[in-house]
C-alpha cells in the first residue's frame, strides 16, 4: 500500500475515532450532570421535608422524605455502578490523544520525505492509544467488580469495610 493511502486511510480512521468518542464523552458528562443534579435535588428535599414539622401530617412527611431518601439511594447506586465521571474522564483523555495523533499525522502529511515506517509508526500510536483506552476501561470495570466482591466478603463475615 503506498504511504499517501496508508496516510489517508489512519486519518480516516482517526476522524472516525473522534466523531464516534465525541458522542460518548458528551452522553456521559450529560449523565454526569443528570444524575448529580438528581442526587442534590432529592438530598436537599429530603433534608427540607425533614427539617420542619408541619403538625398533623407528620405521618405523611416521613413517608414522602421516605420515598425522597429512595430515590436518592437508586440514584446514587447507578451512578457508583456507571461512574459517569470516570467514563468522562476516560473519553476525554482518549480525545485529546486522538486530537494530538491527528496533528502528528497531518503534519506527515505536508513534509516531502515521508517514508512508510513514519507512517506505521503513527499507526501503532493509534493503535497504542486504543489500547489504553481498553485497559482503563477494564480497569474501571475490574473496580466495580472488586468492590462488590469485597462487599459481599464483609456482609457474609458480618464485619464492615475499613
Amino acid at each position: 500500500m503506498p504511504k499517501e493511502t496508508s496516510l489517508r486511510f489512519l486519518l480516516e480512521e482517526i476522524d472516525k475515532s473522534i466523531e464516534i468518542i465525541k458522542i460518548k464523552a458528551k452522553s456521559n458528562k450529560r449523565k454526569l450532570k443528570f444524575f448529580f443534579f438528581i442526587s442534590l435535588l432529592f438530598s436537599t428535599t429530603t433534608t427540607l421535608i425533614l427539617a420542619f414539622d408541619f403538625v398533623g401530617y407528620e405521618k405523611t412527611q416521613k413517608n414522602i422524605a421516605l420515598i425522597f431518601s429512595a430515590a436518592l439511594t437508586l440514584a446514587s447506586g447507578w451512578t457508583a455502578r456507571f461512574d459517569y465521571q470516570k467514563l468522562w474522564f476516560r473519553q476525554k483523555a482518549t480525545l485529546l490523544s486522538m486530537y494530538q495523533l491527528k496533528n502528528k499525522v497531518n503534519y506527515l502529511k505536508i513534509k516531502l520525505d515521508i517514508n512508510q515506517l513514519d507512517v506505521d509508526e503513527l499507526f501503532n500510536e493509534y493503535k497504542a492509544i486504543w489500547e489504553k483506552d481498553s485497559q482503563e476501561w477494564s480497569n474501571i470495570n475490574r473496580e466495580y467488580i472488586e468492590s462488590k466482591t469485597n462487599l459481599s466478603v464483609y456482609k457474609n463475615d458480618g464485619t464492615t469495610p475499613q
